[in-house]
């Protein structure tokens, strides 16, 4: 899915505060109000939220 690519990308991890996978993973989750990635399918509210944070990290780092 996009979101586990992104949690393991090093831009997208230091761009929303995590070292590792797991924790660019628990952030997300955190942000979006989710308690794991696969709850983005499905879950509106939560994709908008996670479509957000694609657009700040894009905003970071136009080049990718």
């Amino acid at each position: 899915t996009k979101a586990e690519t992104l949690c393991k990308s090093f831009d997208f991890k230091e761009c929303i505060g995590g070292v590792s996978e797991t924790d660019a993973s628990c952030l997300l989750c955190k942000r979006c109000n989710i308690k794991s990635r696969s709850e983005l399918n499905g879950n509106k509210q939560a994709q908008a939220l996670f479509d957000e944070m694609i657009k700040e990290y894009q905003s970071a780092n136009p080049f990718d």
